[in-house]
């Protein structure tokens, strides 16, 4: 998106630029989907690629901020991780399906495991206490 963003990028690319970009990039875009691209392209009512250069231009710097929030979304998720495997909380990853972050989240929203006296407090607290409402046996 960041090096082809008009129509006429991606017809100038055509079947084989396509190609390559995909396994350069390792975008594993199939020849169908080239396809549908080209003609969506070949189809475009878009404006001429120089009266558009602003909008490209700020199209670019949203991009960026993407880039930005995207590393510090991982680097906080790394920061997360090395402080919460030093907690008791870390037991909470052998739980299958629970995460580093799930867990974390978990862990600071329980507190104290030892305020609790068994699992129902606690799967009360969570608001999962399912109550089975039937006549009969």
């Amino acid at each position: 998106m960041r090096h082809y963003l008009h129509p006429s990028d991606i017809l100038s690319l055509g079947e084989e630029g396509l190609r390559e970009v995909s396994i350069k990039n390792n975008l594993k875009i199939r020849d169908y989907s080239i396809q549908i691209l080209l003609e969506f392209a070949q189809d475009s009512i878009s404006q001429e690629k120089e009266y558009v250069q602003a909008e490209q231009f700020l199209l670019n710097q949203k991009l960026d901020q993407l880039d930005l929030l995207d590393k510090n979304i991982k680097e906080l998720e790394r920061k997360i991780e090395d402080l919460f495997v030093q907690t008791e909380g870390a037991i909470l990853l052998s739980v299958s399906g629970i995460g580093v972050v799930t867990g974390a989240e978990l862990f600071a929203e329980m507190g104290d495991i030892t305020d609790f006296d068994h699992a129902g407090q606690l799967i009360k607290m969570a608001g999962t206490n399912p109550i089975v409402k039937q006549s009969g046996g």
